[in-house]
């Protein structure tokens, strides 16, 4: 079920977020992950609100989305409104060993199938 435009829509995506975050520190805790970053500063801030440092050395920088307004599912155009490849090219060009995700429980089938190549994945939660 979609979320409803507004204050409400907000209060869900931040509570997504938390969750996501909250599952993050339990990956820590069982040493899956190295270590995990809520909302950066400076450079690691754009586009960001989780940064997964991997076992490998590797870091995920992660957007959360909990819904796009009313709408099942994500397109291209909202993934630009919200600047998010924008933001992905952005961090990948920082360094090669970074890599970017969408988090979020609604799907993008069309990205999905594009997604089997470089270092772009999406987290359905």
């Amino acid at each position: 079920m979609s979320f409803e435009a507004g204050g409400r829509t907000d209060k869900a995506g931040n509570r997504f977020e938390i969750r996501y975050f909250i599952l993050q520190i339990l990956r820590v805790i069982e040493e899956d992950i190295r270590s995990v970053t809520l909302e950066a500063l400076g450079d690691d801030e754009k586009g960001t609100d989780l940064w997964i440092e991997n076992k490998d050395g590797t870091r995920e920088s992660q957007q959360c989305k909990g819904r796009y307004a009313n709408n099942d599912n994500w397109n291209f155009s909202v993934m630009d409104q919200y600047d998010i490849f924008k933001n992905w090219k952005y961090q990948l060009d920082r360094d090669t060993n970074f890599f970017v995700s969408l988090v979020s429980p609604i799907s993008f089938i069309a990205f999905e199938d594009l997604i089997k190549r470089d270092k772009i994945q999406v987290i359905t939660q």
